[in-house]
Protein backbone atom coordinates (compact mmCIF):
# COMPACT_ATOMS: atom_id res chain seq x y z
CA UNK A 1 0.00 0.00 0.00
CA UNK A 2 2.80 2.40 0.86
CA UNK A 3 4.60 1.65 -2.40
CA UNK A 4 1.40 2.42 -4.32
CA UNK A 5 0.94 5.76 -2.48
CA UNK A 6 4.55 6.75 -3.17
CA UNK A 7 4.19 5.90 -6.86
CA UNK A 8 0.92 7.85 -7.04
CA UNK A 9 2.59 10.92 -5.50
CA UNK A 10 5.38 10.91 -8.08
CA UNK A 11 2.91 10.24 -10.90
CA UNK A 12 0.88 13.31 -9.89
CA UNK A 13 4.06 15.40 -9.58
CA UNK A 14 5.15 14.35 -13.08
CA UNK A 15 1.67 15.03 -14.45
CA UNK A 16 1.84 18.53 -12.95
CA UNK A 17 5.21 19.10 -14.61
CA UNK A 18 3.95 17.83 -17.96
CA UNK A 19 0.96 20.16 -17.77
CA UNK A 20 3.35 23.11 -17.80
CA UNK A 21 4.87 21.76 -21.01
CA UNK A 22 1.54 20.88 -22.59
CA UNK A 23 0.16 24.39 -22.07
CA UNK A 24 3.42 25.80 -23.45
CA UNK A 25 4.54 27.90 -20.49
CA UNK A 26 7.62 29.96 -21.33
CA UNK A 27 11.01 29.37 -19.73
CA UNK A 28 10.53 32.59 -17.74
CA UNK A 29 7.20 31.34 -16.42
CA UNK A 30 8.75 28.02 -15.45
CA UNK A 31 11.54 29.78 -13.57
CA UNK A 32 9.03 31.96 -11.75
CA UNK A 33 7.08 28.84 -10.84
CA UNK A 34 10.26 27.20 -9.53
CA UNK A 35 11.02 30.25 -7.36
CA UNK A 36 7.49 30.34 -5.93
CA UNK A 37 7.54 26.61 -5.26
CA UNK A 38 10.90 26.87 -3.49
CA UNK A 39 9.62 29.70 -1.28
CA UNK A 40 6.48 27.71 -0.51
CA UNK A 41 8.53 24.65 0.50
CA UNK A 42 10.73 26.70 2.83
CA UNK A 43 7.81 28.43 4.49
CA UNK A 44 5.90 25.18 4.84
CA UNK A 45 8.86 23.38 6.36
CA UNK A 46 9.61 26.16 8.87
CA UNK A 47 5.96 26.40 9.89
CA UNK A 48 5.37 22.67 10.23
CA UNK A 49 8.61 21.84 12.03
CA UNK A 50 7.76 21.00 15.64
CA UNK A 51 4.05 21.76 15.12
CA UNK A 52 2.93 18.64 13.27
CA UNK A 53 2.59 16.21 16.16
CA UNK A 54 -0.55 14.21 15.41
CA UNK A 55 -0.01 11.12 13.25
CA UNK A 56 -2.61 12.05 10.61
CA UNK A 57 -1.34 15.63 10.24
CA UNK A 58 2.24 14.40 10.04
CA UNK A 59 1.36 11.87 7.32
CA UNK A 60 -0.50 14.45 5.22
CA UNK A 61 2.39 16.88 5.55
CA UNK A 62 4.89 14.23 4.41
CA UNK A 63 2.74 13.40 1.37
CA UNK A 64 2.39 17.03 0.32
CA UNK A 65 6.06 17.78 0.96
CA UNK A 66 7.11 14.79 -1.16
CA UNK A 67 4.78 15.91 -3.96
CA UNK A 68 5.93 19.55 -3.87
CA UNK A 69 9.65 18.75 -3.64
CA UNK A 70 9.59 16.26 -6.53
CA UNK A 71 7.65 18.76 -8.65
CA UNK A 72 10.21 21.44 -7.77
CA UNK A 73 13.15 19.25 -8.87
CA UNK A 74 11.52 18.30 -12.17
CA UNK A 75 10.51 21.89 -12.98
CA UNK A 76 14.00 23.15 -12.15
CA UNK A 77 15.58 20.66 -14.55
CA UNK A 78 13.05 21.41 -17.30
CA UNK A 79 13.39 25.20 -16.94
CA UNK A 80 17.16 24.89 -17.48
CA UNK A 81 17.08 22.68 -20.58
CA UNK A 82 15.75 19.21 -19.73
CA UNK A 83 18.29 16.54 -20.73
CA UNK A 84 20.77 19.33 -21.44
CA UNK A 85 20.26 21.08 -18.07
CA UNK A 86 23.26 21.58 -15.74
CA UNK A 87 20.83 20.64 -12.92
CA UNK A 88 20.17 17.17 -14.35
CA UNK A 89 22.32 15.71 -11.55
CA UNK A 90 19.52 16.71 -9.12
CA UNK A 91 17.36 13.90 -10.51
CA UNK A 92 20.10 11.40 -9.63
CA UNK A 93 20.53 12.82 -6.13
CA UNK A 94 16.80 13.04 -5.46
CA UNK A 95 16.38 9.42 -6.55
CA UNK A 96 19.10 8.30 -4.15
CA UNK A 97 17.58 10.41 -1.38
CA UNK A 98 14.11 8.94 -1.85
CA UNK A 99 15.56 5.41 -1.99
CA UNK A 100 17.33 5.98 1.31
CA UNK A 101 14.74 8.01 3.25
CA UNK A 102 11.44 6.75 1.81
CA UNK A 103 11.71 3.46 -0.04
CA UNK A 104 13.49 1.81 -2.95
CA UNK A 105 10.22 1.52 -4.88
CA UNK A 106 9.61 5.24 -4.34
CA UNK A 107 13.02 6.13 -5.75
CA UNK A 108 12.47 3.88 -8.78
CA UNK A 109 9.04 5.43 -9.40
CA UNK A 110 10.41 8.96 -9.27
CA UNK A 111 13.22 8.11 -11.68
CA UNK A 112 10.86 6.32 -14.09
CA UNK A 113 8.36 9.19 -14.24
CA UNK A 114 11.12 11.83 -14.44
CA UNK A 115 12.70 10.11 -17.46
CA UNK A 116 9.24 10.01 -19.03
CA UNK A 117 8.83 13.77 -18.46
CA UNK A 118 12.25 14.46 -20.01
CA UNK A 119 11.47 12.37 -23.10
CA UNK A 120 8.06 14.06 -23.42
CA UNK A 121 9.76 17.47 -23.22
CA UNK A 122 11.75 16.67 -26.37
CA UNK A 123 8.52 16.16 -28.32
CA UNK A 124 6.60 19.05 -26.76
CA UNK A 125 9.38 21.66 -26.88
CA UNK A 126 10.49 22.48 -30.46
CA UNK A 127 13.85 23.93 -29.35
CA UNK A 128 14.73 20.77 -27.42
CA UNK A 129 13.53 18.65 -30.33
CA UNK A 130 15.91 20.43 -32.71
CA UNK A 131 18.87 19.98 -30.32
CA UNK A 132 18.01 16.29 -29.98
CA UNK A 133 18.00 15.76 -33.77
CA UNK A 134 21.37 17.53 -34.03
CA UNK A 135 22.95 15.63 -31.10
CA UNK A 136 21.02 12.48 -30.04
CA UNK A 137 24.14 10.87 -28.55
CA UNK A 138 24.14 13.20 -25.52
CA UNK A 139 20.62 12.14 -24.56
CA UNK A 140 21.57 8.47 -24.88
CA UNK A 141 24.56 9.02 -22.57
CA UNK A 142 22.33 10.72 -19.97
CA UNK A 143 19.82 7.86 -20.23
CA UNK A 144 22.69 5.44 -19.58
CA UNK A 145 23.61 7.46 -16.47
CA UNK A 146 20.07 6.92 -15.15
CA UNK A 147 20.48 3.16 -15.54
CA UNK A 148 23.45 3.33 -13.16
CA UNK A 149 21.28 4.91 -10.47
CA UNK A 150 19.07 1.79 -10.14
CA UNK A 151 21.75 -0.64 -8.88
CA UNK A 152 23.26 2.16 -6.79
CA UNK A 153 19.88 2.78 -5.16
CA UNK A 154 19.48 -0.94 -4.49
CA UNK A 155 22.92 -1.09 -2.87
CA UNK A 156 22.19 2.01 -0.81
CA UNK A 157 18.86 0.64 0.31
CA UNK A 158 20.26 -2.80 1.13
CA UNK A 159 23.44 -1.83 2.96
CA UNK A 160 22.75 1.66 4.26
CA UNK A 161 18.98 1.80 4.63
CA UNK A 162 19.17 2.24 8.40
CA UNK A 163 15.83 3.82 9.13
CA UNK A 164 14.03 0.70 10.34
CA UNK A 165 17.11 -0.80 11.98
CA UNK A 166 18.00 2.47 13.69
CA UNK A 167 14.48 2.85 15.05
CA UNK A 168 14.61 -0.69 16.40
CA UNK A 169 17.98 -0.05 18.04
CA UNK A 170 16.75 3.18 19.57
CA UNK A 171 13.70 1.43 21.00
CA UNK A 172 15.90 -1.30 22.47
CA UNK A 173 18.28 1.29 23.88
CA UNK A 174 15.36 3.19 25.38
CA UNK A 175 14.05 0.02 27.03
CA UNK A 176 17.55 -0.76 28.29
CA UNK A 177 17.88 2.79 29.62
CA UNK A 178 14.54 2.40 31.38
CA UNK A 179 15.68 -0.87 32.95
CA UNK A 180 18.92 0.76 34.09
CA UNK A 181 16.96 3.66 35.53
CA UNK A 182 14.74 1.26 37.48
CA UNK A 183 17.89 -0.43 38.76
CA UNK A 184 19.23 2.94 39.89
CA UNK A 185 15.94 3.77 41.62
CA UNK A 186 16.09 0.53 43.59
CA UNK A 187 19.71 1.14 44.57
CA UNK A 188 19.53 4.68 45.94
CA UNK A 189 18.50 5.62 49.46
CA UNK A 190 17.07 9.02 48.50
CA UNK A 191 13.40 9.53 47.74
CA UNK A 192 13.05 9.20 43.97
CA UNK A 193 9.92 10.13 42.05
CA UNK A 194 9.45 9.92 38.27
CA UNK A 195 6.75 12.13 36.74
CA UNK A 196 5.52 13.05 33.30
CA UNK A 197 5.98 16.58 31.96
CA UNK A 198 2.76 17.65 33.73
CA UNK A 199 4.24 16.48 37.06
CA UNK A 200 1.87 13.50 37.32
CA UNK A 201 3.58 10.64 39.18
CA UNK A 202 4.63 7.65 37.06
CA UNK A 203 6.69 5.71 39.60
CA UNK A 204 8.41 6.00 42.99
CA UNK A 205 11.24 4.01 44.53
CA UNK A 206 11.10 1.82 47.64
CA UNK A 207 12.50 4.55 49.91
CA UNK A 208 9.68 6.91 48.95
CA UNK A 209 7.12 4.15 49.48
CA UNK A 210 8.39 3.61 53.02
CA UNK A 211 8.46 7.31 53.90
CA UNK A 212 4.94 7.99 52.60
CA UNK A 213 3.67 4.57 53.76
CA UNK A 214 2.09 3.65 50.43
CA UNK A 215 2.22 0.81 47.93
CA UNK A 216 4.07 1.03 44.59
CA UNK A 217 0.89 1.91 42.62
CA UNK A 218 -1.17 3.99 45.04
CA UNK A 219 0.34 7.32 43.97
CA UNK A 220 0.45 6.68 40.22
CA UNK A 221 -1.30 9.44 38.27
CA UNK A 222 -1.49 11.87 41.20
CA UNK A 223 0.11 15.31 41.18
CA UNK A 224 3.57 15.55 42.73
CA UNK A 225 2.47 18.41 44.97
CA UNK A 226 -0.63 16.55 46.07
CA UNK A 227 1.51 13.70 47.38
CA UNK A 228 4.70 15.40 48.62
CA UNK A 229 4.17 18.34 51.02
CA UNK A 230 7.02 20.70 50.13
CA UNK A 231 7.70 24.14 51.60
CA UNK A 232 10.42 26.79 51.37
CA UNK A 233 12.55 28.24 54.15
CA UNK A 234 9.68 30.60 55.04
CA UNK A 235 7.42 27.54 55.53
CA UNK A 236 5.31 28.55 52.53
CA UNK A 237 3.93 25.70 50.38
CA UNK A 238 5.69 25.09 47.05
CA UNK A 239 3.54 25.23 43.92
CA UNK A 240 4.18 23.85 40.44
CA UNK A 241 5.60 27.07 39.01
CA UNK A 242 8.41 27.11 41.60
CA UNK A 243 10.39 24.36 39.83
CA UNK A 244 10.25 26.10 36.42
CA UNK A 245 9.95 22.73 34.69
CA UNK A 246 9.31 24.54 31.40
CA UNK A 247 13.00 25.52 31.32
CA UNK A 248 14.05 21.94 32.05
CA UNK A 249 11.99 20.77 29.07
CA UNK A 250 13.66 23.35 26.83
CA UNK A 251 17.32 23.27 27.86
CA UNK A 252 17.23 19.60 29.02
CA UNK A 253 19.63 20.43 31.87
CA UNK A 254 19.66 19.04 35.41
CA UNK A 255 18.81 21.45 38.22
CA UNK A 256 19.53 21.27 41.95
CA UNK A 257 17.25 23.20 44.31
CA UNK A 258 18.22 23.71 47.94
CA UNK A 259 16.61 25.21 51.06
CA UNK A 260 13.41 23.19 50.75
CA UNK A 261 11.55 21.27 53.45
CA UNK A 262 9.40 18.16 53.52
CA UNK A 263 7.04 16.87 56.21
CA UNK A 264 6.02 13.23 55.60
CA UNK A 265 3.00 11.69 57.37
CA UNK A 266 3.57 11.16 61.10
CA UNK A 267 6.55 13.55 61.30
CA UNK A 268 6.17 16.45 63.73
CA UNK A 269 8.62 18.87 62.13
CA UNK A 270 9.64 19.42 58.50
CA UNK A 271 13.09 18.18 57.41
CA UNK A 272 15.47 20.14 55.15
CA UNK A 273 16.02 18.54 51.73
CA UNK A 274 17.75 19.15 48.43
CA UNK A 275 15.91 18.30 45.19
CA UNK A 276 17.65 17.35 41.98
CA UNK A 277 15.46 17.59 38.86
CA UNK A 278 16.77 15.66 35.84
CA UNK A 279 15.12 15.33 32.42
CA UNK A 280 14.51 11.84 31.01
CA UNK A 281 14.71 11.73 27.20
CA UNK A 282 13.01 9.38 24.77
CA UNK A 283 14.49 7.87 21.61
CA UNK A 284 13.87 11.15 19.74
CA UNK A 285 15.92 13.09 22.33
CA UNK A 286 12.74 14.76 23.61
CA UNK A 287 12.04 15.11 27.33
CA UNK A 288 9.04 12.93 28.21
CA UNK A 289 9.64 12.40 31.93
CA UNK A 290 11.19 14.20 34.90
CA UNK A 291 13.26 12.54 37.62
CA UNK A 292 13.02 14.10 41.11
CA UNK A 293 15.65 12.99 43.66
CA UNK A 294 14.99 14.22 47.22
CA UNK A 295 18.10 14.09 49.43
CA UNK A 296 18.59 14.79 53.12
CA UNK A 297 20.15 18.26 53.25
CA UNK A 298 21.63 17.81 56.72
CA UNK A 299 24.38 15.54 55.34
CA UNK A 300 25.81 14.65 58.76
CA UNK A 301 29.57 14.32 58.91
CA UNK A 302 29.29 11.31 61.20
CA UNK A 303 26.48 9.18 59.74
CA UNK A 304 24.80 7.53 62.75
CA UNK A 305 26.85 9.66 65.16
CA UNK A 306 25.08 12.89 64.17
CA UNK A 307 25.46 14.20 67.72
CA UNK A 308 29.20 14.60 67.01
CA UNK A 309 28.60 17.17 64.28
CA UNK A 310 28.82 20.16 66.63
CA UNK A 311 32.01 18.90 68.26
CA UNK A 312 33.57 18.27 64.86
CA UNK A 313 32.67 21.75 63.60
CA UNK A 314 34.16 23.37 66.72
CA UNK A 315 37.31 21.35 66.23
CA UNK A 316 37.59 22.47 62.60
CA UNK A 317 37.01 26.10 63.60
CA UNK A 318 39.87 26.00 66.12
CA UNK A 319 42.19 24.47 63.52
CA UNK A 320 41.24 27.11 60.93
CA UNK A 321 41.88 29.94 63.39
CA UNK A 322 45.27 28.50 64.32
CA UNK A 323 46.17 28.03 60.65
CA UNK A 324 45.29 31.64 59.82
CA UNK A 325 47.38 32.92 62.73
CA UNK A 326 50.43 30.94 61.62
CA UNK A 327 50.00 32.12 58.03
CA UNK A 328 49.97 35.77 59.15
CA UNK A 329 53.07 35.16 61.28
CA UNK A 330 54.72 33.35 58.32
CA UNK A 331 55.60 30.39 60.56
CA UNK A 332 55.80 27.84 57.75
CA UNK A 333 57.21 24.90 59.70
CA UNK A 334 54.61 25.22 62.43
CA UNK A 335 51.91 25.56 59.76
CA UNK A 336 52.93 22.18 58.32
CA UNK A 337 52.71 20.66 61.81
CA UNK A 338 49.21 22.05 62.33
CA UNK A 339 48.15 20.82 58.90
CA UNK A 340 49.38 17.31 59.69
CA UNK A 341 47.68 17.43 63.09
CA UNK A 342 44.36 18.48 61.52
CA UNK A 343 44.69 15.79 58.88
CA UNK A 344 45.44 13.10 61.48
CA UNK A 345 42.43 14.13 63.56
CA UNK A 346 40.19 14.05 60.51
CA UNK A 347 41.45 10.59 59.51
CA UNK A 348 40.95 9.32 63.06
CA UNK A 349 37.31 10.47 63.12
CA UNK A 350 36.70 8.86 59.73
CA UNK A 351 38.36 5.56 60.71
CA UNK A 352 36.30 5.38 63.92
CA UNK A 353 33.14 5.98 61.94
CA UNK A 354 34.02 3.19 59.50
CA UNK A 355 34.80 0.73 62.30
CA UNK A 356 31.62 1.50 64.25
CA UNK A 357 29.10 0.52 61.57
CA UNK A 358 28.69 -0.21 57.84
CA UNK A 359 28.52 2.67 55.38
CA UNK A 360 25.22 4.38 54.75
CA UNK A 361 25.34 4.61 50.96
CA UNK A 362 23.48 7.39 49.13
CA UNK A 363 23.96 7.03 45.39
CA UNK A 364 23.51 10.04 43.13
CA UNK A 365 24.65 10.75 39.58
CA UNK A 366 27.45 13.30 39.82
CA UNK A 367 30.11 14.68 37.49
CA UNK A 368 33.18 12.78 38.73
CA UNK A 369 35.52 15.03 36.72
CA UNK A 370 34.17 18.13 38.47
CA UNK A 371 34.51 16.53 41.93
CA UNK A 372 38.09 15.42 41.22
CA UNK A 373 39.06 18.88 39.99
CA UNK A 374 37.61 20.43 43.16
CA UNK A 375 39.50 17.98 45.39
CA UNK A 376 42.84 18.66 43.66
CA UNK A 377 42.23 22.38 44.05
CA UNK A 378 41.38 22.03 47.76
CA UNK A 379 44.53 19.95 48.35
CA UNK A 380 46.86 22.37 46.54
CA UNK A 381 47.94 24.05 49.79
CA UNK A 382 48.79 20.74 51.47
CA UNK A 383 50.78 19.61 48.41
CA UNK A 384 52.65 22.90 48.21
CA UNK A 385 53.66 22.71 51.90
CA UNK A 386 55.37 19.38 51.21
CA UNK A 387 57.07 20.63 48.04
CA UNK A 388 54.86 18.59 45.70
CA UNK A 389 53.16 19.91 42.57
CA UNK A 390 49.63 18.54 42.14
CA UNK A 391 47.69 18.57 38.86
CA UNK A 392 44.33 17.51 37.44
CA UNK A 393 44.30 16.28 33.84
CA UNK A 394 41.84 14.99 31.25
CA UNK A 395 42.65 13.06 28.04
CA UNK A 396 42.88 15.02 24.79
CA UNK A 397 39.82 13.16 23.49
CA UNK A 398 37.71 14.74 26.27
CA UNK A 399 38.77 18.37 25.88
CA UNK A 400 35.08 19.29 25.62
CA UNK A 401 34.87 18.36 29.31
CA UNK A 402 37.27 21.22 30.08
CA UNK A 403 34.85 23.65 28.46
CA UNK A 404 32.04 22.17 30.55
CA UNK A 405 34.08 22.57 33.75
CA UNK A 406 34.90 26.18 32.86
CA UNK A 407 31.21 26.92 32.36
CA UNK A 408 30.42 25.42 35.77
CA UNK A 409 33.19 27.45 37.40
CA UNK A 410 31.82 30.64 35.87
CA UNK A 411 28.34 29.88 37.26
CA UNK A 412 26.93 30.01 33.72
CA UNK A 413 23.24 29.60 33.04
CA UNK A 414 22.09 25.98 33.27
CA UNK A 415 20.86 26.11 29.66
CA UNK A 416 24.47 26.56 28.49
CA UNK A 417 25.81 23.61 30.48
CA UNK A 418 25.50 20.25 28.77
CA UNK A 419 25.62 16.77 30.21
CA UNK A 420 28.98 15.50 31.46
CA UNK A 421 30.45 12.34 29.94
CA UNK A 422 31.78 11.52 33.43
CA UNK A 423 28.42 11.51 35.25
CA UNK A 424 28.54 8.39 37.44
CA UNK A 425 26.38 7.01 40.28
CA UNK A 426 28.46 7.55 43.41
CA UNK A 427 28.12 8.29 47.09
CA UNK A 428 29.51 11.83 46.97
CA UNK A 429 30.70 11.94 50.58
CA UNK A 430 32.61 8.65 50.58
CA UNK A 431 33.92 9.15 47.04
CA UNK A 432 35.46 12.45 48.13
CA UNK A 433 37.05 10.75 51.15
CA UNK A 434 38.62 8.06 48.94
CA UNK A 435 40.03 10.55 46.43
CA UNK A 436 41.31 12.85 49.19
CA UNK A 437 43.09 10.02 51.00
CA UNK A 438 44.63 8.60 47.81
CA UNK A 439 45.84 12.08 46.88
CA UNK A 440 47.28 12.51 50.39
CA UNK A 441 49.14 9.22 49.99
CA UNK A 442 50.47 10.24 46.55
CA UNK A 443 51.69 13.58 47.95
CA UNK A 444 53.36 11.93 50.96
CA UNK A 445 55.07 9.34 48.74
CA UNK A 446 56.35 12.01 46.35
CA UNK A 447 57.53 14.43 49.06
CA UNK A 448 61.27 14.70 49.51
CA UNK A 449 62.01 13.69 45.92
CA UNK A 450 63.31 15.89 43.09
CA UNK A 451 60.53 17.16 40.81
CA UNK A 452 57.92 15.74 43.18
CA UNK A 453 54.55 15.36 41.47
CA UNK A 454 51.07 14.10 42.36
CA UNK A 455 48.71 13.89 39.41
CA UNK A 456 45.02 13.04 39.28
CA UNK A 457 43.70 12.06 35.85
CA UNK A 458 40.37 10.70 34.73
CA UNK A 459 39.32 8.84 31.60
CA UNK A 460 36.40 6.75 30.41
CA UNK A 461 35.86 3.52 28.53
CA UNK A 462 32.69 4.14 26.53
CA UNK A 463 32.49 0.59 25.22
CA UNK A 464 32.37 -0.88 28.74
CA UNK A 465 30.59 2.05 30.41
CA UNK A 466 33.44 2.68 32.86
CA UNK A 467 35.05 5.74 34.45
CA UNK A 468 38.66 5.32 35.59
CA UNK A 469 40.28 7.71 38.09
CA UNK A 470 44.08 7.48 38.36
CA UNK A 471 46.16 9.11 41.13
CA UNK A 472 49.85 9.04 40.26
CA UNK A 473 52.88 9.70 42.48
CA UNK A 474 56.43 10.35 41.28
CA UNK A 475 57.59 7.53 43.55
CA UNK A 476 58.53 3.99 42.61
CA UNK A 477 58.81 1.31 45.32
CA UNK A 478 61.89 -0.91 45.37
CA UNK A 479 59.70 -3.95 46.02
CA UNK A 480 56.24 -3.74 44.46
CA UNK A 481 55.06 -6.91 46.20
CA UNK A 482 55.75 -5.51 49.67
CA UNK A 483 54.23 -2.18 48.62
CA UNK A 484 50.96 -3.82 47.56
CA UNK A 485 50.84 -5.93 50.72
CA UNK A 486 51.36 -3.05 53.19
CA UNK A 487 50.02 0.10 51.52
CA UNK A 488 46.46 -0.43 52.77
CA UNK A 489 47.38 -1.65 56.25
CA UNK A 490 46.96 0.53 59.33
CA UNK A 491 50.18 2.53 59.72
CA UNK A 492 51.55 0.94 56.51
CA UNK A 493 53.54 -1.94 58.06
CA UNK A 494 57.07 -2.12 56.58
CA UNK A 495 56.43 0.94 54.38
CA UNK A 496 56.34 3.26 57.41
CA UNK A 497 60.13 3.09 57.67
CA UNK A 498 60.81 3.11 53.92
CA UNK A 499 58.70 6.06 52.77
CA UNK A 500 57.39 9.44 53.91
CA UNK A 501 54.00 7.87 54.60
CA UNK A 502 54.97 7.97 58.28
CA UNK A 503 54.41 11.75 58.19
CA UNK A 504 50.69 11.16 57.70
CA UNK A 505 48.10 9.74 60.07
CA UNK A 506 48.88 6.16 59.09
CA UNK A 507 45.18 5.58 58.44
CA UNK A 508 44.84 6.84 54.86
CA UNK A 509 45.34 3.44 53.19
CA UNK A 510 43.10 1.69 55.72
CA UNK A 511 40.31 4.22 55.06
CA UNK A 512 40.62 3.88 51.28
CA UNK A 513 40.55 0.08 51.36
CA UNK A 514 37.60 -0.07 53.77
CA UNK A 515 35.46 2.30 51.69
CA UNK A 516 36.29 0.83 48.28
CA UNK A 517 35.57 -2.70 49.55
CA UNK A 518 32.15 -1.71 50.92
CA UNK A 519 31.25 0.31 47.81
CA UNK A 520 32.55 -2.41 45.43
CA UNK A 521 34.91 0.00 43.68
CA UNK A 522 37.77 -1.74 41.89
CA UNK A 523 41.13 -0.49 43.21
CA UNK A 524 44.43 -1.50 41.61
CA UNK A 525 48.08 -0.42 41.88
CA UNK A 526 50.55 -0.08 39.01
CA UNK A 527 54.22 0.86 39.00
CA UNK A 528 56.33 2.00 36.05
CA UNK A 529 60.11 1.58 36.05
CA UNK A 530 60.53 3.75 32.92
CA UNK A 531 58.47 6.65 34.32
CA UNK A 532 59.53 6.11 37.97
CA UNK A 533 55.99 6.45 39.23
CA UNK A 534 53.24 4.56 41.03
CA UNK A 535 49.55 4.80 40.23
CA UNK A 536 46.35 4.02 42.13
CA UNK A 537 43.45 3.22 39.77
CA UNK A 538 39.76 3.41 40.70
CA UNK A 539 37.35 1.86 38.20
CA UNK A 540 33.61 2.61 38.46
CA UNK A 541 30.66 1.62 36.32
CA UNK A 542 28.34 4.30 34.95
CA UNK A 543 25.29 2.23 35.89
CA UNK A 544 24.27 0.85 39.27
CA UNK A 545 24.71 -2.93 39.46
Amino acid sequence: MKAFIDSLIFFLASATTLSFLYFKFTITDLQKGVSILLLLLLLLYNYARGRVNRPLASKLFNIFFLYASSTFVQLLVLSAGGFYSPFLILLHLYTLGVSFLVSLSGGASFLFFSVGVLIASIYLDPSLSKIFHDDPGTVLLYLASFSVIIPLSIALSRYYHLKGTLLSLLNKEFKLSTSRQESVLRGVAELVVVTDTELKIISINESAQKVFKVGPTELIGKSLFEVIPLSNSAKQPITQGFFQTEKVLIDKATRVIEDLFIQPPGQANPSPITIQISPVKDSDNQVNQLLFVLSDATNHRFGKHSNLDIAYLKHRELIDNLRQSLQKAKMTSDLVTVEMFAKSEDDLFTALELEDHPLQVHLLYRDVAELCQQIVSSKAGFSSMLGVQSHFTLPDSDMSEWALLKLKESKADASLIGESNFATPIDVRWFKVVIEKLLDMAVLLSSGHVNALANLSIKRDSSLGLVIVTITSSFRPTDLTIFKEDIFKEYYGRLSTQTNLNHGSGLEGFIVKTITDQLNIALTIESSIELSQTSFNLTMGKAVK
